[in-house]
């Protein structure tokens, strides 16, 4: 249940994507399949700095084509060091 504290949370990212199929809205538009021997369809990043408990996290995720092999991903937290 969500609580007045918690629906008025702030969150700051950095979030990058790479389609490598299916973009349909930005040129040039790819179809990476003939080059693509892992059969990835999206790859995206994200780097987070606010709500403080989750300042330096980062996840790093794959989308394949195959539907029986979806999703690997990696998320961890880096100390300010590490930045």
């Amino acid at each position: 249940m969500l609580t007045a504290a918690w629906a008025g949370r702030v969150s700051n990212q950095d979030m990058y994507e790479l389609y490598y199929v299916s973009r349909v809205d930005v040129d040039p538009k790819p179809n990476l399949l003939t080059s693509n021997p892992k059969g990835i369809r999206r790859g995206y990043f994200t780097h987070l700095f606010k709500p403080p408990e989750f300042i330096y996290t980062r996840i790093f995720n794959l989308r394949y084509l195959d539907y029986n092999n979806a999703y690997h991903g990696w998320r961890g937290k880096l100390g300010p060091a590490c930045h």
